[in-house]
């Protein structure tokens, strides 16, 4: 049995579906050229891939086999590539405790980060800083381990957003 062939619809399959992964997020983070540009390859790899394993399914049912596995593989490298790549801005919203607030504002701002501050009241009134930052996605992990570093008990938030306008630093013009 020659092994090449399934291997190749593998590949071929897992490079197809990483970069429809990719072409989404990207789309979705408004970079719709690029985006674009990795559909054709995407869709090009699709043809080509599902023909083969469509004309041979019935003789061949590991052809299918293959091809879904690296369909699922596909998701998976396609989500990894794209999460170490980390675009977009990332909203970081920090619950921090009063005992703590001056000294990690005044870090987290040393290190170059945009920081507005409001003032909160936890459990049995205690007092606490909300802090609000917007960032690079892939800042993210480092500024969460840096906050949690000088507070243990942070409750730390996150999500994707797109700057409209305004803002401090690498999001001033917004888009």
């Amino acid at each position: 049995m020659n092994i090449w062939p399934y291997l190749l619809i593998l590949v071929a399959k897992v490079v197809e579906v990483s970069l429809s992964t990719l072409r989404i997020m990207l789309i979705n983070r408004g970079e719709r050229i690029i985006g674009s540009i990795l559909s054709f390859a995407e869709i090009l790899l699709w043809v080509f891939v599902a023909s083969n394993v469509l004309a041979d399914v019935k003789t061949e049912p590991l052809k299918g086999l293959i091809y879904a596995a690296g369909f699922t593989l596909g998701n998976f490298f396609g989500s990894k590539v794209e999460e170490k790549l980390a675009l977009g801005t990332t909203k970081v919203e920090a619950i921090v405790s009063g005992e703590h607030c001056e000294e990690l504002i005044n870090k987290i701002r040393e290190k170059g980060y945009a920081v507005t501050v409001v003032e909160g009241h936890g459990m049995e009134n205690s007092t606490k800083a909300i802090l609000y930052m917007s960032i690079r996605r892939k800042e993210y992990k480092e500024l969460c381990e840096y906050i949690t570093e000088i507070d243990k008990k942070a409750f730390i938030t996150a999500y994707d957003i797109t700057p409209v306008h305004g803002g401090y630093g690498f999001i001033r013009h917004g888009r």
